[in-house]
Formats: C-alpha cells, sequence, structure tokens
C-alpha cells in the first residue's frame, strides 16, 4: 500500500495479495482516507475516474521522485 496527498486530501493505494473470486492478484484501489463519526480511520471508495486518473498520476509522480 502507499499514501498519496492530493488536493489537500489524503489518500491510499490498495494492491491485493491474493486473487479471490471477484479480485485478481495485484490489482489495485485507491480510496479517500476519511474519519467517521467517532474520529476513527476509514476509506472511502472512489466512483471519479477523473480523480481516480488524477490521484494515480499523483502516486506515479510521488514514486518517480522517491
Amino acid at each position: 500500500s502507499a499514501s498519496i496527498c492530493y488536493a489537500g486530501e489524503n489518500y491510499v493505494l490498495l494492491t491485493c495479495a491474493e486473487e479471490t473470486q471477484d479480485i485478481a492478484q495485484d490489482e489495485s484501489f485507491i480510496m479517500r482516507c476519511t474519519k467517521d463519526e467517532e474520529g476513527n480511520d476509514c476509506y472511502q471508495s472512489l466512483d471519479d475516474e477523473a480523480l481516480i486518473a488524477a490521484v494515480y498520476e499523483a502516486y506515479l509522480a510521488q514514486n518517480e521522485n522517491a
């Protein structure tokens, strides 16, 4: 997994380590890091394909400079 800061929000890129019935091995997901009403960390899925692409580009740029 990797943390990504984009447009003032935090995201995480998660990669599936093992293939399951619905998810291929090495398939990745980008999720927004949020807090629930009790202040606990949680992940929110993204539906906006443009946002997913922008966050992924930020991830690539972040790792290019690492």
